[in-house]
């Protein structure tokens, strides 16, 4: 089987005082190799933006299968 990247995605659950209940922000198209460090800095810039909390950070990755070598 043949595996080929087709994209990845990540979702940021958080709080805030006005909200009781957690949000979920998601991000659709993020590269295939990303950094650590991007995603840290990107967390950062929301929480001072949006006064969120980040209680939990996932990444998805769709990866396509095909036959072959």
């Amino acid at each position: 089987m043949k595996h080929q990247f087709t994209s990845n995605k990540l979702t940021l659950t958080a709080t805030n005082s006005h909200q009781p209940k957690p949000i979920r922000r998601t991000f659709n198209y993020l590269v295939e190799n990303y950094d650590d460090e991007k995603v840290t800095q990107l967390i950062s810039a929301l929480s001072t933006l949006t006064d969120d909390q980040v209680t939990a950070t996932q990444v998805t990755t769709v990866t396509a299968l095909t036959a072959g070598e």
